[in-house]
């Protein structure tokens, strides 16, 4: 047992002694990234702003008899008054379309759509927005995910965005609801993501292809610009649809704008660890282009970041070596800042802060799931069997 606990003491030190300029640089990287995002990113408010452009608000739903009646009445409840909502009930077996039925009745605005069989060579998410599109007359095409609820003010201070930034493309940060830990601690990554990783400044004014995000959950396109760039069609079976488009616009010259949504759109993505755990698990992997070496680098790589300097302070303690124990604690504050930053900007419960270990090792488990799954063609969702993706090592 002594000397296990020796040969532990001795490899944290060693990971301390030529790993931590490197967490350091990676950590101050995102930190100015964090802080300039705060910055720069414009804000969802209340707009005073007369328009009369027509407005489309899609809706995809499958089997979500829990959510879509709040999604839809918040919709219906916009301060805007041109609009169409076409909500698509795609094929569900619960009773999501005879809840769809009974708010249309009461209220003619709604419009439902009965999904069509899924093609063969499209992921359902992808289908049941384009099959929205071309039934959308709207000169804006507004896409929401079910699991959502608005202010009045989403729409028309989305359209102040598009104006003021000349804008082809906008999405942006919901606010996250939790109902239990577990559920906190699976989901808060996504916005530390969206806020620490991906600079809105760049983003905003520079054609690169990277980096780009946009956040499925809401996206509003300009009509005519969706269709350009091939819409849902040109990201059918991609896992990451929302990201992969606004790489797609991006590279084609648009405009693509993230905003603070966090006063206009809510979202609880799951309802359970286990839920989290599945849902992510079906779509990391993608983002890293299914290379197994590439996704298992960063999400070691940010591991080690955040794990290895507590670590090595629990193990080794403060005395051994002053200098690699004052850099472990620098490591650690700026750990809490950048989470401090996350949950006051993403209006995400401030106890979160304190389990940031937790969450990263949570989702380096969810990462690695989802290389496996991809391996062996296990994911599904939403009862759908998800194609089994072309996977390489590098």
């Amino acid at each position: 047992m002594k000397g296990d606990a020796e040969m532990l003491s001795g490899f944290l030190t060693w990971m301390m002694r030529y790993g931590s300029l490197l967490y350091f640089s990676f950590l101050a990287a995102l930190l100015m990234i964090a802080v300039s995002n705060v910055i720069l990113m414009p804000k969802l408010k209340k707009s005073t702003r007369k328009r009369h452009v027509k407005v489309s608000l899609l809706v995809p739903a499958r089997n979500e008899q829990g959510n879509i009646e709040r999604c839809v009445r918040s919709l219906l409840a916009q301060d805007y008054g041109n609009f169409e909502l076409i909500v698509l009930d795609d094929n569900s077996t619960d009773a999501t379309g005879e809840i769809l039925e009974r708010i249309a009745r009461e209220d003619p605005r709604l419009k439902v759509m009965k999904g069509t069989p899924l093609p063969e060579g499209w992921l359902g998410m992808c289908w049941a927005c384009w099959q929205l599109a071309h039934e959308a007359s709207g000169e804006y095409l507004m896409f929401f995910d079910a699991d959502t609820w608005h202010e009045p003010i989403c729409v028309s201070a989305t359209l102040d965005v598009f104006e003021d930034f000349d804008a082809d493309m906008v999405s942006g940060m919901a606010k996250h609801k939790f109902g239990t830990l577990g559920e906190a601690l699976s989901v808060s990554l996504a916005p530390w993501g969206m806020i620490s990783c991906f600079p809105v400044a760049i983003m905003h004014y520079f054609k690169f292809g990277f980096p780009s995000m946009a956040a499925g959950m809401y996206m509003t396109f300009r009509k005519d610009k969706y269709f350009e760039c091939g819409g849902h069609s040109a990201v059918k079976m991609d896992a990451v649809l929302d990201k992969s488009l606004a790489r797609i616009m991006k590279r084609m010259g648009m405009k693509i704008i993230l905003v603070d949504a966090t006063d206009a759109v809510h979202c609880r993505m799951y309802h359970s660890m286990k839920d989290a755990f599945v849902g992510f698990a079906k779509n990391v992997f993608a983002t890293f282009d299914y290379k197994v070496l590439k996704c298992l680098a960063v999400f070691l790589f940010m591991l080690a970041s955040v794990t290895i300097p507590i670590a090595y302070l629990v193990s080794v303690g403060f005395v051994a070596d002053v200098v690699l124990a004052r850099g472990a604690m620098v490591l650690i504050a700026m750990s809490l800042l950048l989470w401090t930053i996350t949950c006051v900007k993403g209006k995400i419960p401030l106890y979160i802060v304190l389990f940031y270990p937790v969450t990263f090792t949570i989702w380096f488990l969810m990462a690695m799931t989802s290389v496996v799954h991809a391996i062996f063609g296990l994911s599904s969702w939403k009862g759908r069997k998800m194609p089994r993706p072309k996977v390489s090592l590098i």
